[in-house]
C-alpha cells in the first residue's frame, strides 16, 4: 500500500507543479478557450443544430463575438 500511496502523491505533486507553471502573476489561470466568446459560439452552434428560427437571437449573439469572427458570421448566415 505504501507504494501506491507514494505513486498517488508523486502524481498529485507533478500535477500541482504543472498547474503552478501555467499560473499567471496574479495567481489566476487564463486559457484561450475559456470565456464568453466560447459560450456564445456554442450557443450559436446549438441553435443552428436544432434548426432554430430565432435569427434575431442568433445575430445578437454573433454580434457579441470579438472582432475577427465577422467573416465567419457572414458565411454561416449565408450572406457571403
Amino acid at each position: 500500500m505504501i507504494g501506491l500511496n507514494k505513486e498517488v502523491k508523486d502524481t498529485m505533486d507533478k500535477a500541482l507543479l504543472n498547474l503552478t507553471k501555467l499560473q499567471v502573476f496574479d495567481g489566476s489561470w487564463r486559457f484561450c478557450f475559456e470565456g464568453p466568446p466560447l459560450t456564445d459560439a456554442y450557443m450559436i452552434l446549438l441553435l443552428r443544430l436544432f434548426e432554430s428560427r430565432e435569427e434575431g437571437l442568433i445575430q445578437s449573439i454573433a454580434n457579441r463575438l470579438p472582432d475577427g469572427s465577422s467573416k465567419s458570421r457572414e458565411i454561416h448566415a449565408g450572406t457571403h
